[in-house]
């Protein structure tokens, strides 16, 4: 199935409030050349840009997931845990969703001596009776540091290699975990605000990324697509 066209991505992206930007201090000189003009205090993003720079980052994750390579899905905002994990989960992909880690992509071996002990907790909870071995204590102990692993580590159990490419909300927050793709040249898909440095971003999307519409918009669109 073909994505949508750059026409009906723009029209949609109207609808839901995309085009506001960050006021004008804020702006980053490298995406200057996606802002249109200004209504009041803030800057209006050109929603031709921003059609075209969706529709290419989404063609590019499709092409490389239907390759059966991976992509790394990244998010440390709290309001968007959820649906990130629910796309990613959607379409078999990693992801993290809370603070990244950092050597996750250049430290792989800690990562890895890390995801092995989560894969641990879990076994022996599943095939063993805490409560019968140990004490209320250490039960309790146990939990919370599987609860913690879950939450670091989680998403990363189907990662098996360096990730393909990385998808990243909001790079100028998540600047530790672009550094490192960049490092391993790894290519990153990002959806930024007007105060993103494109330069480090092979597939910018330069929109509204305070509004959860937004990233809704276009995580629904990469499902569908992957779906179809």
């Amino acid at each position: 199935m073909e994505t949508k066209s750059i026409e009906e991505i723009k029209l949609e992206l109207d609808t839901i409030g995309a085009k506001y930007a960050l006021t004008k201090r804020h702006r980053h000189p490298s995406v200057a050349k996606n802002m249109v003009n200004k209504k009041g205090e803030k800057e209006i993003f050109d929603l031709d840009k921003t059609s075209k720079q969706i529709k290419e980052a989404v063609d590019f994750l499709l092409k490389t997931i239907s390759s059966d390579q991976k992509v790394l899905f990244v998010t440390s905002r709290k309001e968007l845990e959820t649906i990130l994990k629910e796309t990613a989960e959607s379409i078999k992909m990693p992801y993290v969703i809370s603070r990244w880690i950092g050597g996750t992509l250049t430290n792989t071996s800690k990562i890895k001596t890390r995801i092995e002990h989560l894969q641990k907790l879990k076994k022996e909870k599943q095939d063993l009776s805490w409560e019968d071995k140990y004490t209320k204590k250490e039960c309790v102990m146990f939990e919370r540091e599987l609860n913690k692993l879950e939450m670091r580590f989680g998403g990363l159990l189907s990662l098996t290699e360096i990730p393909r490419a990385l998808f990243v909300i909001d790079p100028k927050k998540e600047y530790i975990t672009v550094n490192e793709a960049n490092s391993m040249n790894i290519p990153v898909v990002a959806i930024g605000n007007s105060d993103t440095d494109v330069s480090k971003i092979k597939y910018p999307i330069i929109t509204n990324c305070n509004s959860v519409k937004t990233i809704k918009y276009i995580l629904e669109m990469l499902k569908t697509n992957r779906k179809a």
